[in-house]
């Protein structure tokens, strides 16, 4: 037996210097009608414990960033999409 735990962090505005270095690496987000200010820092933590000692056996961690004013229904399905990619390194629960 087991729990998940999971922490879920978006921050503020990120700084100009911020937005500079995540655009080095994705130049497709680089355009003069993306507004920088309205980016937003994003990060996900889970955690699986085992039931008897509560101790972490399985830790996966995401950071990304986001643009503030995409579609609720968009966020939504790119949070599903990235819990699924982080669980697939997820031992199964025999071999704990």
């Amino acid at each position: 037996d087991f729990y998940l735990s999971y922490v879920i962090v978006l921050e503020e505005t990120l700084t100009e210097s911020e937005v500079e270095t995540i655009l080095a690496k994705e130049p497709a987000l680089d355009r003069p009608d993306v507004n920088r200010k309205k980016f937003e820092y994003g990060s996900m933590t889970i955690s699986a414990l085992g039931a008897s000692d509560m101790k972490a056996f399985w830790k996966s961690s995401w950071q990304d960033v986001t643009y503030r004013d995409m579609p609720s229904d968009i966020r939504s399905k790119r949070l599903r999409q990235l819990f699924a990619e982080m669980m697939q390194d997820f031992p199964a629960p025999a071999v704990r």
